[in-house]
């Protein structure tokens, strides 16, 4: 004998078919709506985080450039920032623009939006731990025999130690030759009529001679100079790259270039 259906099972099977397909609905939408949300999502945060490393890297080349001419950011930042860069990457080409503020020591801002985002990176940096003291300019002072003349630049330490200075490389805008290297009191470089360089970007190199560094206590020092061998030779626009160390071994050594005019 066969079995019977009743019509109450039929009713049954019927509604939990319908609820069945229903939860499935359910479901296919929320994993719909979940996709097209990932879809969404996935490229907003590719794109603040490409904006995060782009405002970071604009950090990186404002502290760069403002050492590169820390005589012009030194007396007059306003001259060099703001600016805005561009980045290029395998994934595209973003921008950076970057702001400073508060002078020597002050801080740097960078900006940077890629598609939907947009990110913002602030440093506290002073990029130029070593200037030219902005109250008293470089001068051509008396001194040395004969025709020799000195050309004093008085210096600053900004950093918030000892900076343990080794060699300095010069460069001028007309012809000089060079005798003597004093920094402060002491005198760490001597030759005889030295030839600099007319190049800026090939400077003649004068590694200390006489001692192995000179230490440049934080603020200023005065009485450096240079014993130019003829009066004629002190005028022009000098170029001076200054390499030192924040250890008195001369490890992990930075450089900073520094430029005056002496009529």
């Amino acid at each position: 004998m066969g079995m019977k259906i009743g019509r109450n099972e039929r009713g049954m099977s019927l509604i939990a078919l319908v609820v069945t397909i229903s939860l499935l609905g359910v479901i296919g939408f929320i994993m719909s709506s979940l996709m097209v949300r990932q879809q969404e999502t996935t490229p907003r945060f590719l794109d603040s985080t490409r904006a995060l490393y782009t405002a970071q890297a604009g950090i990186e080349w404002a502290t760069r450039y403002a050492k590169s001419d820390c005589t012009t950011f030194a007396t007059n930042p306003s001259s060099l920032f703001p600016q805005t860069r561009s980045l290029s990457t395998p994934a595209g080409t973003w921008s950076f623009t970057v702001s400073y503020s508060s002078g020597s020591g002050g801080t740097i801002t960078s900006a940077s939006t890629v598609g939907y985002g947009s990110r913002s990176v602030s440093s506290t940096v002073n990029p130029c731990e070593i200037i030219l003291n902005p109250s008293s300019p470089p001068y051509k002072g008396t001194g040395g025999s004969g025709e020799q003349k000195k050309v004093y630049f008085p210096l600053i330490n900004n950093y918030t130690s000892n900076l343990y200075v080794y060699r300095i490389d010069l460069a001028k805008s007309s012809s000089g030759r060079l005798n003597e290297f004093y920094l402060g009191s002491t005198h760490v470089w001597t030759g005889s009529s030295v030839n600099i360089s007319t190049a800026p970007g090939s400077p003649t190199p004068f590694p200390f001679s006489l001692v192995s560094y000179y230490t440049l206590p934080s603020g200023s020092t005065t009485g450096s100079y240079l014993e130019v061998q003829a009066t004629p030779e002190t005028g022009g626009t000098w170029y001076m790259t200054i390499y030192y160390s924040k250890q008195t071994d001369l490890s992990d050594p930075t450089s900073l270039t520094l430029s005056f005019v002496i009529p």
